[in-house]
């Protein structure tokens, strides 16, 4: 027996050795609307590729902070989405592809629909769990600025973001607060009221990065299950991109 057990471990060395042998890949799904597929820059849905600006900031990061490790970012962002849509696809997306994380952006279209922000909190708390049910792990944001004209942005920061945040504490994942970094600059780092620009959407891709665990570093605020906030150190990228 010991003899089986010691050539089993001596093959397992040998393989993971030789030339051209791959780690067990990483898999980051970034799951939203129209923001997280990275319009206009990326026109059209991805379903699952890589692509979009955000999510390849975040995948480009992702490596150079753990050289070595095959890491890829699915693209599963959809245009207009609000999140009762979300909810529908998301089983179907976690079966397709077992993520290891999932970043999870979504509940601007609800504003443009009247769903109250109870439910948007609700169905990003579904959301969660099913990513949990799943076995991988979620970083959620509350929602970006919205000055578009026609959307009831002013909702956002007093009603829609407080109840999303509520969530996201009860069940102490990664909390990505994008209102609170891009707000200040909203003005520079939007293309039209509601989506990014291109230097936005990178900032959103970093934003991401340093809420994922398997980042070297974790820069930004955590909200855990008692609501306090944690890792609020500054972010220099943060000050370079921003040009402050």
């Amino acid at each position: 027996m010991y003899r089986l057990v010691r050539r089993f471990l001596l093959v397992l060395v040998m393989l993971i050795t030789m030339p051209g042998y791959a780690a067990a890949q990483t898999v980051v799904v970034s799951f939203g609307d129209s923001i997280t597929k990275g319009w206009p820059y990326q026109p059209h849905e991805l379903n699952g590729s890589r692509g979009g600006p955000f999510p390849l900031e975040l995948e480009r990061l992702l490596r150079l902070q753990n050289p070595g490790s095959d890491i890829v970012v699915r693209n599963y962002g959809i245009g207009g989405e609000n999140t009762f849509e979300s909810v529908s696809r998301l089983n179907g997306v976690l079966a397709n592809t077992r993520p290891n994380w999932v970043t999870i952006m979504i509940g601007t279209n609800d504003l443009w629909t009247g769903i109250s922000p109870n439910s948007t909190a609700a169905n990003i708390g579904f959301m969660v769990d099913r990513v949990r049910a799943w076995g991988a792990r979620a970083a959620v944001s509350n929602l970006l600025p919205s000055t578009y004209p026609g959307h009831p942005g002013h909702l956002i920061p007093t009603h829609y973001n407080p109840a999303i945040e509520q969530v996201i504490a009860a069940r102490g994942v990664a909390f990505n607060d994008v209102y609170s970094i891009f707000s200040p600059h909203w003005a520079t780092t939007t293309r039209d009221g509601i989506h990014p620009n291109y230097a936005g959407y990178l900032l959103l891709g970093q934003t991401f990065c340093s809420v994922i665990s398997i980042c070297s570093t974790n820069r930004l605020r955590t909200l855990g299950s008692s609501g306090q906030t944690e890792g609020l150190a500054p972010a220099p990228w943060l000050d370079i991109l921003l040009g402050d």
